[in-house]
């Protein structure tokens, strides 16, 4: 599966989805991007621009800056994130199998709000650890 190429969303738009997503999975707000408001501390800032988004990172005087015109696409990419770093956070994973268990929570919580996102994530997950075995929770 890909993702879709429906319209830009405006920021108020991309927002309540944004929100709708998150009370999905109950993710703490701690864990959030900014939107169009950078913090500079490694948390990502969501900007808008006319054809498209940018998903910043600024930690350190160092940018990460990538582009989408695809709204699930950014979606995708902020969920990603903010599940993992939620994740390590928590007491949620523990054991000799971290790893694994890490990752398949992060694909379960993804499934929750999309399918595909879990699938995209799985399929990232696979091309980078060729070692991961996925875990029934």
């Amino acid at each position: 599966m890909t993702f879709s190429d429906f319209k830009t969303l405006t920021k108020d738009e991309f927002i309540k989805k944004f929100s709708s997503y998150a009370r999905k999975i109950n993710i703490p707000e701690k864990y959030y991007p900014t939107f169009d408001n950078p913090r500079y501390d490694a948390t990502p800032n969501i900007e808008f621009c006319r054809d498209g988004y940018y998903y910043v990172i600024n930690e350190r005087g160092i940018e990460n800056r990538k582009f989408t015109a695809l709204t699930d696409e950014l979606f995708y990419w902020i969920f990603k994130d903010s599940i993992f770093y939620y994740l390590l956070e928590s007491d949620k994973i523990k054991g000799a199998n971290s790893r694994n268990i890490l990752y398949s929570q992060q694909i379960k919580l993804l499934n929750e709000i999309e399918p595909y996102f879990a699938e995209q994530a799985e399929n990232d997950i696979r091309y980078h650890d060729k070692d991961f075995e996925k875990i029934n929770l």
